[in-house]
């Protein structure tokens, strides 16, 4: 999701949504033991904002690779935007 209108960021799962998903995602899996908290939780999402900051540098190295209609140079700016929205309220002081 590339808009940078906050729908993202209004939609992305609350603190007890992620823990429910993690506790079943390791269960299915047989990892029972795994310890569900908010540390986990934090951990996860700093890794997930960077996928935002990959897909923008890949936008912006394929705007200059490729020959294409599609606009890289919009979504590398949006994805870039989106990451450093998130990035801005995971790493509050």
């Amino acid at each position: 999701y590339a808009d940078t209108d906050n729908e993202y960021i209004r939609i992305y799962p609350t603190r007890d949504q992620q823990k429910k998903w993690l506790t079943t995602y390791f269960e299915v899996r047989g990892l029972n033991e795994v310890i569900i908290n908010d540390d986990l939780c934090y951990v996860i999402d700093q890794f997930a904002i960077l996928s935002h900051l990959l897909m923008a540098l890949d936008g912006f190295a394929l705007l200059h690779l490729l020959k294409s209609k599609f606009d890289f140079l919009s979504y590398a700016q949006a994805k870039l935007d989106c990451y450093y929205k998130l990035k801005s309220n995971l790493f509050q002081s």
